[in-house]
């Protein structure tokens, strides 16, 4: 008991020097904070890619991908160059992936079939190749659910638009 009573009358006869020391810190902790603090903006910044497709589909899905991934990246039809010259843009990197959409993707994604789209990255085992690869492969999942579930195309195309 007598420890506590003791600690209390150092308080006591210290408390000015209490109060400066806790206003000095606080006055420092807020202009630190202000001088060097960290935004909501400033935390996460999402990657945009340069990606280049060719869509021999030309279907709801298809459209809807490509749609999807223009919200974030810079998105490029080459359906009208040839394959070299495609090749050497993303070898250059003025590309960084290539997606190819094969006739009937959209009704082999829904019978449940081995996708046939193809992705070429400009630099295979980088990150940009697993998030794009990763970004298409989640919309085309959370499409065909809501397919399966009963909505119609437009409207499951919609419904991932507003999930993914």
């Amino acid at each position: 008991m007598n420890l506590f009573k003791n600690f209390f009358r150092l308080l006591n006869k210290n408390k000015n020097f209490i109060i400066i020391y806790t206003v000095i810190f606080s006055v420092l902790v807020v202009a630190m904070g202000s001088m060097f603090g960290v935004t909501s903006d400033s935390i996460f910044k999402e990657d945009t890619y340069t990606i280049c497709y060719v869509d021999e589909d030309n279907s709801e899905l298809t459209k809807s991908i490509i749609a999807y991934l223009s919200e974030v990246n810079t998105v490029e039809d080459v359906s009208d160059r040839d394959e070299t010259s495609v090749q050497n843009l993303l070898f250059f990197r003025t590309y960084m992936h290539e997606l190819k959409f094969a006739e009937g993707f959209e009704n082999k994604v829904l019978a449940g079939d081995e996708q046939s789209i193809d992705y070429i990255a400009g630099l295979p085992s980088g990150i940009q190749a697993y998030v794009i690869k990763n970004q298409v492969d989640t919309y085309i999942s959370t499409y065909k659910l809501y397919v399966d579930m009963g909505y119609s195309k437009e409207e499951a195309a919609t419904k991932t638009n507003e999930l993914v």
